[in-house]
């Protein structure tokens, strides 16, 4: 699974940069210290998807031993932000079974779609897995292929195994066909 510290350590860093452009090294100096003295932007200054974002990263925490406390969060996560990305590839990773990780994958992938499509899009093409907010949804994309990729090497393993279960059949029921005979 996915480091979400060092993605945690990065969403920090980034709001500590915040919209600022043009910084200068000197610039660049004193938000890396403010970052290593434990800095973070204040939780009174975040929008409703920052905290859905902290709320998904302190879910991350409670799996597996925490499930329903880690849900919580998840839910209270999606109600700040209904396009929390961050909380569909959380859900995805700890679903019980495959059709319901594909669907938070599909949910992941939709809002990222909504949030990074049309001219952000265009502006960030080839760039996406460089930019930590769009990570996300990108390892939705990601995980959505590994199953289509993994469910047809699973359904050609099926195949195989019905085979060599169709041979053993036959060979017995030859071996049946001498004991009859």
């Amino acid at each position: 699974m996915h480091n979400k510290e060092h993605d945690r350590m990065m969403t920090e860093l980034s709001r500590l940069i915040g919209n600022q452009e043009n910084l200068t090294q000197a610039d660049l100096e004193k938000i890396v210290n403010q970052f290593n003295s434990g800095k973070t932007v204040p939780k009174a200054q975040l929008t409703p998807q920052q905290q859905a974002e902290d709320l998904v990263y302190e879910a991350y925490e409670l799996f597996p031993d925490k499930v329903e406390e880690a849900l919580k969060k998840i839910e209270k996560a999606l109600k700040l932000n209904p396009d929390c990305i961050e909380a569909y590839e959380c859900l995805a990773n700890n679903a019980p079974d495959l059709e319901m990780h594909l669907g938070y994958l599909r949910k992941g992938i939709e809002a990222g779609m909504k949030i990074f499509g049309g001219k952000y899009l265009e502006k960030n093409r080839g760039h996406f897995w460089g930019l930590t907010e769009t990570r996300p949804f990108m390892r939705c994309y990601n995980g959505k292929k590994g199953v289509a990729k993994n469910r047809w090497r699973i359904r050609m393993v099926d195949i195989r195994n019905k085979q060599d279960t169709d041979k053993e059949k036959m060979k017995l029921s030859d071996d049946m066909n001498g004991i009859i005979e």
